[in-house]
């Protein structure tokens, strides 16, 4: 592509660049010109005169990097709108950046958009992007820091930009209700762009409204444009119907997710969900007879894949087809490398699959284990007192309780929160572990939680509960 483009780049320079930068400005305009939107001309307008001068060569660098924004489909609505183009190097950094993110690297996301940010210093969006990632990785401290250092240019920065960093520290303070707000106005903004339609789907569920997002996201294309390539899109179209109890439309949006991304794990894991709330235990086997051939994912992980399966049987009153999903999910742990089994994440996978199995005397070394060698961690500490709990220990569940209770941070987002109402709901303090849930969600409880707190082996006590019932309905 990239001598295409250089070609063509020359084309444009030589041809009447005023005529065509200054009309596109001069036409009616429309709700996205609030972001300083461009038309698909973007390459010209950049072009425009209107710019400080500068050498032949950076000029053809940037309408080069133009042209590639306009004939990349996923990025143009994102770089047709940035506060200053980039070299043609620095796009294609910023490019594979946003790749990697979608197949949640992160890590390779942030060495190629902080690569993208040094070849350009004018070129903020990189670092834009890269707080989103941080935020991705847990990592609000960075995200902060980002927002910090930009803050001096904030007054020069594309709305756009803006408002996504604004998104972005919102979720890193759990502020939902703020995320929303801003995804709208960013949609608002951006009608046309379906990538931010996602981003106001995925805010809505995270307070509750997955109706809402049903009504975005089914009117979006995810197999073309910005949407090609993004898996996340079926994650959210999936809770959403899971939500509601839409099973078969679950099933059936699972199923087309798996015919565009046939060897996913994460498109496997979303039939898996929706066949197991259907009670077809057989298929739901069948399904996990293909994970061994799968490549791996970066987010979804087999045992953990299992495990949710085997909950959703479980919740849906399917426990003999539960017990046996669990097995194989334990028999995988067992199966894999010394080296691998050893792992903090592998040690916590087992563990979390054998409170699922209720197998306690068997999880509580591994709990104790844990909490030792990483103390700060608030799950291994909220496991170790939801497992005093059920064994009849409640003074070591509510010395849990307590640690757990002065637990503080800027970032922190409801989790401490969310493993008290677990032990409370472990000691038969139903109300108080709703309230204590209500609470967590309050707080910003991660968004993942929400798929899963009608198969959560904590909640299990909850689900005759009807404030509990009541905390679980969709508000939208």
């Amino acid at each position: 592509m990239a001598p295409l483009l250089c070609r063509a780049a020359q084309l444009v320079i030589v041809g009447p660049i005023q005529h065509h930068a200054h009309a596109s400005w001069r036409s009616k305009p429309n709700r996205e010109q609030r972001y300083g939107a461009r038309s698909t001309d973007a390459a010209i307008v950049w072009s425009s005169p209107r710019r400080s001068p500068t050498s032949s060569a950076t000029l053809r660098q940037r309408v080069t990097a133009g042209l590639a924004a306009v004939l990349d489909p996923k990025l143009k609505e994102w770089t047709s709108v940035a506060s200053q183009p980039p070299s043609y190097e620095a796009y294609q950094a910023f490019a594979a950046g946003m790749d990697a993110w979608e197949r949640f690297d992160g890590r390779e996301a942030l060495r190629q958009l902080y690569h993208a940010a040094s070849l350009d210093s004018t070129y903020t969006l990189p670092l834009v992007m890269a707080a989103g990632v941080h935020r991705f990785l847990d990592e609000c401290e960075k995200t902060d820091s980002i927002v910090q250092l930009l803050s001096d240019r904030r007054p020069q920065l594309a709305l756009l930009d803006k408002d996504f960093l604004d998104k972005e520290i919102a979720r890193c303070r759990g502020d939902w209700q703020a995320a929303y707000r801003v995804s709208r106005r960013m949609y608002a903004g951006l009608p046309r762009s379906e990538w931010v339609a996602e981003e106001v789907s995925r805010n809505a569920i995270a307070i509750h409204r997955p109706r809402e997002a049903l009504s975005i996201l089914e009117k979006l294309h995810p197999d073309r444009g910005a949407l090609q390539g993004r898996t996340a899109y079926y994650n959210w179209l999936n809770i959403a119907n899971h939500w509601i109890g839409a099973h078969e439309r679950e099933l059936d949006a699972a199923r087309r997710g798996r015919r565009q991304y046939p060897n996913n794990m994460a498109t496997l894991r979303h039939e898996l969900l929706a066949l197991a709330a259907l009670g077809r235990v057989r298929e739901v086997n069948s399904g996990l007879d293909e994970i061994p051939a799968l490549p791996p994912h970066g987010l979804q992980k087999p045992g953990a894949v299992m495990r949710e399966t085997a909950l959703e049987l479980r919740a849906h009153g399917y426990p003999d087809g539960s017990r046996a999903v669990l097995q194989r999910a334990l028999a995988w742990l067992d199966s894999r490398p010394s080296e691998e089994q050893v792992t903090e994440a592998s040690r916590f996978d087992r563990l979390q699959t054998l409170y699922a199995m209720r197998r306690w005397e068997q999880a509580r070394p591994i709990a104790d284990q844990l909490a030792n060698e990483y103390p700060n961690n608030v799950s291994y500490q909220g496991m170790l007192g939801a497992l005093a709990a059920v064994r009849g220990d409640p003074e070591t569940a509510v010395r849990a309780d307590s640690v757990l209770a002065t637990h503080q941070g800027a970032f922190v987002r409801g989790l401490p929160t969310y493993w008290r109402a677990c032990i409370a709901a472990q000691l038969g303090e139903r109300a108080r572990a709703v309230t204590l849930l209500i609470q967590a969600d309050a707080e910003g409880l991660n968004l993942f939680f929400i798929q899963s707190y009608h198969t959560d082996p904590s909640f299990e006590r909850l689900t005759d509960y009807a404030p509990f019932q009541e905390f679980l309905r969709p508000k939208g």
